[in-house]
């Protein structure tokens, strides 16, 4: 019972919701901006619905044989993931209406790239279906989704973004190491199948320690405190065990582990500030 418990609440897509929930309110925490509760209830609502669309579309797009775990839960708790997704739109728009103008503008990008990401917009393609652009697209909206809120309290705050971007491509490119088999049937070129599996983790390990180099650069420049700096730094070393072990790893591991660092990052950050 616990199990499939756990199961439904990571593969139904609420685990990556809460993680992203709690990412963007430690952008508020560290940079001791008033929370933005609409904006954090709209990242953490659309998450789910786009997660979710992603795993619905991707059914159709999957031989039967090779639908995992992570797919399967939409086939066996439909209808709750219907209500739970209904819940959700609720959710996303009424807390668009109450943001902000230049909030509801800024958007407008990434919310975009995640709805082209997901539905088939360019010839039938998804953007996601171009060559080497999956993680990219994915590091870019989460780490714009981070910086939007406070993009106007620092300076700095371009590093800041390069750093998340670091952060969650060398935290993407496992999955492209997961989804070897599936891209290379539908023809889809990723790191994942052009180059060693080896040397694709070696690229993670290298973009999570240029990530820690920036953690430094901002600490030095004033823009994180030394507890944020070592809590990332931390979180970042957790990853690289992580990663360094993902090989041969069943769906749990990498959207409970591996997404779950996103969540640690921000929780630890909320909790220190």
């Amino acid at each position: 019972m616990i199990r499939r418990l756990i199961h439904f609440y990571v593969f139904s897509n609420i685990h990556i919701s809460l993680a992203a929930a709690l990412f963007v309110l430690s952008s508020f925490a560290v940079f001791e901006k008033s929370i933005n509760w609409p904006y954090v209830l709209f990242i953490a609502s659309g998450t789910f619905i786009i997660y979710g669309l992603h795993r619905y579309i991707a059914l159709s797009k999957i031989e039967v044989d090779d639908r995992s775990n992570r797919h399967l839960i939409f086939n066996n708790s439909r209808s709750l993931i219907l209500v739970l997704s209904g819940i959700a739109m609720l959710i996303a728009t009424s807390s668009y209406w109450f943001l902000p103008l230049y909030l509801k503008k800024t958007l407008l990008l990434p919310i975009i790239i995640s709805i082209a990401y997901v539905i088939p917009s360019f010839q039938n393609k998804r953007l996601r279906d171009l060559p080497y652009l999956k993680i990219l697209l994915i590091a870019v909206v989460w780490s714009l989704f981070y910086i939007l809120p406070v993009l106007n309290s620092n300076s700095q705050t371009p590093f800041v973004f390069f750093e998340k971007f670091l952060f969650i491509l060398g935290l993407t490119i496992p999955f492209d190491i997961r989804d070897q088999k599936v891209d290379a049937q539908t023809g889809l070129k990723t790191l994942g199948n052009s180059i060693k599996t080896q040397s694709a983790l070696n690229l993670s390990f290298l973009l999570l320690f240029l990530s820690s180099l920036i953690v430094l650069f901002l600490y030095r420049s004033n823009i994180y405190q030394l507890s944020d700096a070592l809590l990332i730094v931390f979180n970042n070393l957790i990853a690289l065990g992580l990663i360094s072990q993902c090989r041969g790893k069943s769906d749990i591991y990498f959207l409970a582990l591996l997404d779950g660092i996103i969540l640690t990052q921000g929780l630890f950050l909320i909790l220190i500030n």
